[in-house]
């Protein structure tokens, strides 16, 4: 489906989004052909996000990915919240999105960033 093995690596013990689908594929009975399917159709979503993100705003980072949900920081700098919003909505029909939100970084989140950074250094220093 991807002609480069995507699916195929994604189909693996250590992968959380493709572990059921692996673990249905060890038994006798194997995978139901309506889950695979599913599994394919959400993740080369998921990738063609993924990849809109990484060609469009080559600085973005995916913060989070639950299921279906996806959350990336995009460096501001340059980047207008509403050319942001303006380039997603025109890419919303290709990308299927049921629905997105765009948002500026709160104080908070930036605390929880550099806690985090400065935690990974510091375990970097003990190590």
């Amino acid at each position: 489906l991807t002609d480069d093995g995507y699916l195929y690596t994604m189909i693996a013990s250590d992968n959380p989004h493709g572990y059921m689908v692996y673990k249905s594929a060890m038994t006798e009975i194997g995978v139901p052909l309506d889950e695979l399917a599913a599994f394919c159709v959400e993740e080369i979503r998921i990738r063609n996000v993924l990849n809109f993100f990484t060609e469009t705003y080559a600085r973005s980072i995916l913060r989070e990915r639950q299921d279906k949900k996806v959350r990336f920081e995009i460096d501001s700098e340059g980047v207008k919240v509403s050319s942001l919003f303006r380039t997603i909505e025109d890419s919303r029909e290709h990308l299927m999105l049921a629905d997105y939100s765009v948002s500026q970084t709160s104080l908070e989140q930036v605390f929880n960033i550099k806690a985090a950074e400065a935690e990974a250094a510091n375990r970097g220093n003990t190590d």
